[in-house]
């Protein structure tokens, strides 16, 4: 089953990584602070606090070091780790240093990171609906990490999609989430950006978020 994570960089992003199944519950070394259990509660994601720098390549562990947990931005992974983080092992204080941005100071153009782990996990029906959500609230400025809250703040956000999205119908509903993403994000004035160059700055974006950069 595809799966789609946020792993922390050293500058304090986080870019989504892709994987072919849900991360486990890593084990604790000598280099662990903390482990931090986060997300829905039947789909529980973890962060690893490490003592220093996780190794580079370290995929597909979720692993940030100590000195650095301090300085993430605003972002799907930082609202996910206030909203339900719990230390599952080790210093409690690594979760208390998560900054405590707003939900609405995340940046909108992350919403092309969740429609593109909507698109990925699309065999995955629920996971590719609550990304695609996800995107749709991003870009709108209305995430919230919590799942209770998503579908109100959804029709609050987007009054122009019918009911709620479900899962027997995800791949419908991400090409809706795409297409109103895409209008919203990239057309002023009624002027649409070339599809040319709309696949460049995402791919340029894309990039720069792997490197960490973003």
């Amino acid at each position: 089953m595809r799966d789609a994570v946020y792993v922390p960089c050293p500058s304090g992003t986080a870019r989504l990584q892709l994987c072919d199944a849900p991360c486990p519950r890593p084990d604790p070394d000598d280099d662990t602070l903390a482990i931090v259990e986060h997300g829905r509660a039947e789909r529980p994601r973890w962060l690893t606090v490490r003592l220093t720098a996780p190794p580079s390549g370290a995929a597909p562990t979720l692993a940030i070091a100590a000195h650095r947990i301090g300085w993430l931005r605003p972002s799907v992974l930082q609202q996910s780790l206030r909203e339900s983080g719990r230390t599952v092992w080790g210093d409690v204080s690594a979760l208390a240093a998560v900054p405590a941005w707003r939900p609405d100071q995340i940046d909108p153009r992350d919403a092309l990171d969740e429609i593109a782990a909507a698109e990925w996990v699309a065999p995955n029906g629920t996971a590719a609906v609550e990304h695609a959500v996800a995107a749709l609230l991003l870009a709108r400025r209305a995430y919230t990490a919590v799942p209770e809250k998503q579908a109100s703040a959804l029709a609050r956000a987007w009054p122009e999609l019918a009911g709620e999205p479900d899962a027997g119908s995800a791949g419908v509903f991400v090409r809706t989430a795409r297409d109103l993403l895409s209008a919203w994000l990239f057309e002023w004035d009624r002027v649409r950006v070339r599809p040319k160059a709309r696949r460049a700055f995402e791919a340029l974006r894309a990039r720069s978020r792997w490197d960490g950069a973003a």
